[in-house]
């Protein structure tokens, strides 16, 4: 998945990204504020030259690739319902007493 996403001003997130990080589908993103949050689960270009780069990882499925995946996988893993749940049961527990 390609996506172009400009910067725009506040705190942003790529909701389309977020979403589909879990599919194994490679994301090639701008560099803007709506990956900030993200390093290796996303391929990230400033320019022409780092988005030829990045479809030549994903084409040719190189190591780059394959670590992309794994801190793909491990966000999603990081991130999901559960985890997110557990961690606001944590504090709401931690809160209370």
């Amino acid at each position: 998945m390609i996506l172009g996403k400009h910067s725009a001003q506040g705190v942003v997130l790529s909701s389309t990204a977020y979403l589909s990080l879990g599919s194994g589908c490679p994301v090639i993103a701008r560099d803007s504020n709506f990956f900030e949050l993200m390093d290796r689960e996303v391929l990230k270009y400033k320019d022409l030259e780092e988005f030829k780069r990045n479809l030549e990882d994903v084409f040719q499925n190189n190591t780059r690739l394959e670590e992309n995946r794994k801190a793909a996988k491990r966000y999603v893993e990081e991130n999901s319902a559960k985890e997110v749940a557990k961690r606001f049961i944590e504090l709401f527990e931690e809160l209370s007493s």
